[in-house]
């Protein structure tokens, strides 16, 4: 509804081809970026899904401060870069948790060893 509602509306948009093919390529690499979310969630943890999403608002702003030559200001580009050492650690650890076997676990009903 926003495009109906927002001033000036969808009717005073000038629709060329170039326009709407811009549109609709940003449509549909939204949706593969809320599909990849999604996936994600599925394959692992809550809190996985949340690093990967400020993994990606990071990407995002650093992104556009190296190509665009944006400036979001000094904290935030040293943020960035604090929040993704952080996501790579977090990273790290996770993935020597997994690597570990899990220990043994004694049933109370097994009669015990003496």
């Amino acid at each position: 509804m926003i495009p109906f509602l927002n001033p000036p509306g969808v009717l005073a948009f000038h629709w060329s081809f170039h326009n709407t093919s811009a549109i609709l390529l940003s449509a549909f690499l939204s949706f593969l970026l809320q599909w990849s979310g999604a996936l994600a969630l599925g394959a692992t943890s809550a809190i996985s899904h949340v690093v990967l999403g400020q993994f990606k608002t990071c990407v995002l702003l650093l992104g556009s401060y190296y190509l665009f030559e944006s400036n979001p200001g000094t904290t935030s580009i040293c943020g960035a870069f604090v929040a993704i050492g952080g996501m790579s650690f977090f990273t790290y650890l996770s993935l020597n948790a997994k690597k570990q076997p899990a220990p043994l676990k004694v049933s109370p009903l097994c009669p015990s060893p003496s």
